[in-house]
């Protein structure tokens, strides 16, 4: 497979390849050129327990809202459904 260098220096992991080595967004791969920088090496390396956590933090921050405590918004719901269960089944 041959990929192209940007101008900046980037290039593309062929989607195929990709797929094949079950390569995901986040994935950090590590370069290396042997002795006469003729063969490159490339591994992969996924990220650690931590890093995944603090991914999905940051993911948590972003989709939360001003002013909204989804957790006490929850927290009712689920006290409400469980009056309402209790009168139906009294």
């Amino acid at each position: 497979m041959i990929t192209t260098l940007t101008p900046d220096l980037t290039t593309a992991v062929p989607a195929e390849l990709a797929r094949q080595l079950n390569l995901r967004p986040g994935t950090q791969l590590d370069w290396e050129a042997d002795a006469d920088g003729l063969v490159i090496h490339v591994k992969a390396i996924e990220p650690s327990r931590e890093e995944l956590l603090k991914r999905v933090r940051e993911l948590g921050r972003k989709h939360k809202r001003e002013g909204v405590d989804a957790i006490g918004d929850l927290i009712r719901e689920r006290e409400l459904e469980h009056d309402m269960r209790e009168r139906v089944l009294s």
